[in-house]
Order: C-alpha cells, then structure tokens, then sequence
C-alpha cells in the first residue's frame, strides 16, 4: 500500500494506492479552523495506515487538537468537551490502576 499526500490551496488530496489497479481518492477541504482541517486529515491518514485497536487495547492513537499552554482566550464548546473528555478518561483510568 502506499499513501500520496499533496497540499493544495483548498485543502488536501489524499491518494491510497492498495494494489496495482485499486485506488481511493479523498479530499479533506479546509474549514474555517486549520487546526480541526489537520486534525481531519491525521484522523484519515489513521484509518487508512495505522494499527487495528480497539477501546480494550493497551495502546491506542487519539488525534485531540488541545489549547496551546500559553492560551489565554475564550475557549470554544469543541476544545471544552475535548478537555473534559481528557479529563474524565485519565481520572478513571487512575482510578482503576489503584484499586
């Protein structure tokens, strides 16, 4: 398999090549929020290349776009749920490893 990644100014073209004659071809548009665009496009690169897991494996990839630490503006709805949701699972990870 291999994985053909170009910028262009609306975005980016992603190309999957899975033999000689099979192929798939995304786009992933860009948003008004580059940083969630990225994220879109690490979350396609994952689907397509990275290991199977699922929620009982030791390891898995989670793909968060995260406040920078010297951020000192209004956070949007998204990133507050995202940090919750960080939140929460490490708390009930910690908890369970030291029960």
């Amino acid at each position: 398999m291999e994985m053909k990644i170009k910028k262009v100014s609306n975005g980016w073209v992603v190309q999957v090549d899975r033999d000689d004659e099979d192929f798939d071809i995304s786009v992933i548009q860009n948003t008004e929020d580059e940083v969630l665009t990225f994220n879109e496009l690490l979350i396609h690169i994952e689907n397509e290349l990275g290991p199977p897991t699922s929620r009982h494996s030791e390891k898995r990839t989670k793909i968060l776009s995260l406040p920078g630490d010297k951020f000192l503006g209004e956070l949007s709805k998204e990133t507050k749920d995202q940090l919750i949701y960080l939140r929460d699972f490490c708390n009930i990870f910690l908890e369970d490893k030291n029960e």
